[in-house]
């Protein structure tokens, strides 16, 4: 209990941290969250014009593709949280982890949350709940307090699994100085694989972007659980959940196989 509650009062630190440094630039915030919109936009204009001879495409409406590119675009938002997860593998490189080794914390914990991004994260929560009532106000979609929890809590998980193996990834520092290649994987957002639907891919294609870049679990899932379209959405969260717990013990083993092979920027 103690370990959990030092964890707690650590992160609250950070998230100080990071909100001091979020209102010193507040016209910089108002910005952000104009691009976010802008973005957003970018999304339905795309899919008006793609959709321009037809209402859908297999079972997803024109309603529910923009949906995507909602959770999509503020799934990444909100995954700033853990922005450390990107830097994670330069620091191993440059033999950067030895203030972090020194402290009564969890190594990996403290590296993640200490470079995260409150003002992102505070944009993506509040244009999403924006977003998600102009959604429902102008496609007339039913309000379902079930389907919006689980596709809230659906995100949230995705958002925890992008991170974890983005920490992953990164961890290949240990063995290989030059993980420039990996970039692919760990900024999975500049691909933009977040507005298309599963079903537009071939099946190894879905494959990928449920494991190696799990886009699909940060919009596609999330919005099929909005929509009522996915069967057993509860068993799907306690998937999700389990796929979680996998990645966590995943990182913990790679890690710890990891640090016996690091080297401090002095040797």
């Amino acid at each position: 209990m103690r370990y959990i509650i030092k964890h707690l009062k650590v992160a609250g630190a950070f998230f100080r941290i990071s909100w001091n440094n979020s209102i010193e630039y507040m016209n910089d915030f108002l910005v952000i969250c104009l691009d976010f919109i802008v973005s957003i936009i970018g999304t339905i204009i795309f899919w008006k014009f793609l959709l321009v001879d037809f209402d859908s495409y297999k079972e997803w409406s024109t309603a529910g593709l923009v949906l995507i590119g909602i959770f999509g675009n503020a799934s990444w938002a909100i995954g700033e949280i853990f922005a450390g997860a990107w830097g994670l593998s330069e620091k191993i490189t440059a033999g950067k982890l030895d203030k972090y080794l020194c402290r009564p914390v969890g190594v990996v914990f403290a590296l993640v949350l200490e470079d995260m991004q409150l003002e992102e994260l505070i944009k993506g929560g509040i244009s999403l709940a924006v977003l998600l009532t102009w959604h429902t106000l102008y496609f007339g979609n039913p309000i379902n307090v079930i389907n919006i929890f689980m596709a809230i809590a659906s995100m949230t998980i995705g958002v925890i699994i992008v991170a974890l193996i983005r920490c992953i990834y990164s961890c290949f520092a240990f063995w290989f100085p030059n993980t420039e290649g990996m970039n692919v994987f760990i900024h999975m957002e500049d691909l933009e694989l977040d507005r298309y639907p599963l079903e537009i891919f071939r099946k190894p294609a879905r494959i990928i972007f449920m494991t190696v870049i799990p886009v699909a679990f940060v919009s596609c899932i999330p919005a099929m659980l909005y929509l009522g379209i996915m069967d057993n959405g509860l068993t799907w969260l306690g998937i999700e959940v389990t796929i979680m717990i996998i990645m966590c013990i995943l990182l913990k083993i790679i890690w710890k196989g990891g640090i016996h092979k690091y080297e401090a920027s002095g040797g």
